[in-house]
């Protein structure tokens, strides 16, 4: 499901999708996920980030900071990274 955000109505980036699950949807999910979770785990590229137990952007940047010697930068684009509704 779409929810219209703001700006030109007929621009595909302008709306926000959302979803509507029912608990058993859910409940089968969860079960999925501890299931496969460790076959997937495996098959994924040690240089792939993001949603990943203990390989989270902010674990990288807490990484970087610690083995740092001098000085680190760090740039988010929160812009893209959170939409408004």
């Amino acid at each position: 499901m779409t929810l219209y955000k703001k700006g030109a109505i007929k621009e595909p980036g302008n709306y926000r999708l959302i979803s509507v699950q029912n608990t058993l949807i859910k409940i089968y999910e969860k079960f999925l996920y501890i299931k496969y979770k460790k076959r997937v785990m495996k098959a994924l590229q040690p240089f792939q980030k993001g949603a990943i137990e203990d390989n989270s952007t902010l674990s990288i940047v807490r990484r970087a900071l610690q083995k740092a010697e001098g000085k680190v930068a760090v740039f988010f684009d929160f812009k893209e990274a959170f939409d408004r509704v």
